[in-house]
C-alpha cells in the first residue's frame, strides 16, 4: 500500500513541477502586478542629466543614486560627418581611431587617460599583435613601413606639415624605452572629418556592432559603445569606436516599475 501510494504521489508530481518550471516565472509576475512598456529608439539629442533630476525631484519624483553623465566620457567630438550624426546620434563622441597596416599591426589614436577638461591630451599608439614578448621593447622592424605612417600622421595631424615627422619620430624613440607598444602623448586633436572621409573613400564597405550601455535600473555604463568597422575586399582597413549616449526613464508606482 506504502508503495502505491509513493508511485501515485510520484504521478501527481511529475505534471505539478513541469508546470512550476514553465508557468512560474509568469506567475511570479502576475502576483507583483508589473508592467512594462517597449518603444524604438529616438535620438533626442545631447541630454542636460542635472537639469532632468532637478525637474523630477521637484515633480516629487524619488532621485535615487547619481551619474555624471556624461561629463565622465573623454572623446572626440566627430565634427562635421553628417553619416556620423545620422547613425550614432549628436551626442556621439569618437573614443578611438585605429588604421589597419596588416592583420598584425596597427595605428591607434585615442583620447589619453590622462587628460583633463582644461588640457585634453591625445594618445597615438603604434601595436603589433605578433609581438611575441610583451616585456621586450617593440623593434623598428615590427613598424609599418615609413610612408605608410606618414600618410596616416598626415591625414590626421593635417595643418601642421612637420608633425608626421617629428610624431612618427617620436614614436620611434618611444619604442625603446617602452615594452610592448609604442606610445607617445600629443597636444592636437585628430581631424576626424578628414579620416571619416578617407575609411570611407578607401573601403567597399562598413559594418557596425552595438553594444548596449544601459546596466541595472537604467545607469549607463562605461563599457557601452559602437564600433565602427571599414573593410576592402574583406580585409579591415580601419575602425572608429564611438562612445553613444542612451537614457531610460523609469518610474515606480507601489513596487510597480513602468
Amino acid at each position: 500500500m506504502n508503495k502505491q501510494k509513493a508511485i501515485l504521489i510520484l504521478i501527481l508530481l511529475i505534471p505539478l513541477l513541469f508546470v512550476l518550471y514553465f508557468f512560474g516565472p509568469f506567475l511570479i509576475y502576475a502576483l507583483f502586478d508589473s508592467s512594462w512598456y517597449y518603444s524604438e529608439e529616438v535620438d533626442i539629442g545631447p541630454l542636460d542629466y542635472s537639469s532632468v533630476l532637478t525637474k523630477a525631484e521637484k515633480a516629487d519624483y524619488e532621485i535615487e543614486g547619481s551619474w555624471p553623465w556624461p561629463g565622465n566620457f573623454s572623446g572626440f567630438e566627430p565634427g562635421d560627418v553628417p553619416e556620423v550624426r545620422e547613425n550614432f546620434g549628436s551626442a556621439a563622441l569618437v573614443q578611438n581611431i585605429r588604421f589597419n597596416y596588416n592583420e598584425n599591426s596597427e595605428l591607434t589614436v585615442f583620447v589619453c587617460e590622462d587628460g583633463t577638461e582644461a588640457g585634453t591630451r591625445t594618445c597615438i599608439a603604434i601595436s603589433n599583435f605578433s609581438h611575441s614578448d610583451p616585456e621586450s621593447p617593440l623593434q623598428l622592424s615590427e613598424f609599418p613601413d615609413d610612408p605608410w605612417m606618414l600618410e596616416k600622421l598626415g591625414l590626421l595631424f593635417g595643418p601642421d606639415e612637420k608633425a608626421p615627422e617629428k610624431y612618427l619620430e617620436a614614436l620611434k624613440k618611444a619604442a625603446q624605452n617602452q615594452t610592448l607598444d609604442a606610445e607617445i602623448q600629443v597636444n592636437e586633436s585628430p581631424d576626424f572629418p578628414a579620416v571619416y572621409a578617407y575609411l570611407t573613400e578607401s573601403s567597399d564597405g562598413s559594418d557596425s556592432s552595438y553594444n548596449s550601455g544601459l546596466g541595472f535600473y537604467g545607469y549607463p555604463s562605461i563599457s557601452s559603445d559602437t564600433k565602427e568597422v571599414f573593410l576592402k575586399n574583406g580585409n579591415q582597413v580601419g575602425s572608429v569606436r564611438y562612445f553613444v549616449p542612451e537614457a531610460r526613464v523609469v518610474t515606480y508606482d507601489k513596487g510597480t516599475d513602468t
